[in-house]
């Protein structure tokens, strides 16, 4: 089949959208809708991510801030072997010394500071990530 123009057009002119306004505009409502639902879907999946990280802070035992160091009394010897926590805390910088039956315990509590620290910073982002979304469809839905 030719176009118009002469040339060539395998596909009988349909490359003339506006000769079919109804087929763009369902092409336009199922793209527009395609991205609703992608986003719907994100928001959801933003959202069980909180909880699933709200579960887990849940269940979170005693913890502790900071670094747990090997001190030797005369370092070139190594003698004299004790335990240091060090950690800042509301600006001040606190060491404290650790006596040896407690130094497995206070790793386990430095552990989950950890994981408590990065779920909470997960959470934080996930909340401006779903903060993001929700301005978005805000703009594009705007109410009133």
């Amino acid at each position: 089949m030719r176009a118009d123009n002469g040339t060539s057009d395998p596909y009988g002119n349909l490359n003339q959208i506006h000769d079919f306004p109804d087929i763009s505009l369902d092409i336009s409502y199922n793209i527009a809708y395609i991205c609703y639902v992608m986003r719907a879907n994100r928001t959801y999946q933003v959202n069980e991510q909180v909880k699933k990280i709200k579960e887990e802070l849940n269940g979170i035992g005693a913890m502790r801030p900071g670094t747990l160091t090997c001190q030797y009394k005369v370092p070139q010897k190594e003698v004299g072997l004790y335990w240091q926590l060090s950690y800042t805390r509301k600006m001040k910088s606190h060491t404290e010394y650790i006596r040896p039956p407690f130094v497995q315990e206070i790793r386990q509590q430095i552990a989950v500071y950890k994981r408590f620290k990065k779920l909470v910073d997960r959470w934080v982002d996930l909340a401006i990530e779903d903060s993001r979304l929700k301005m978005q469809e805000a703009k594009r839905n705007p109410i009133g």
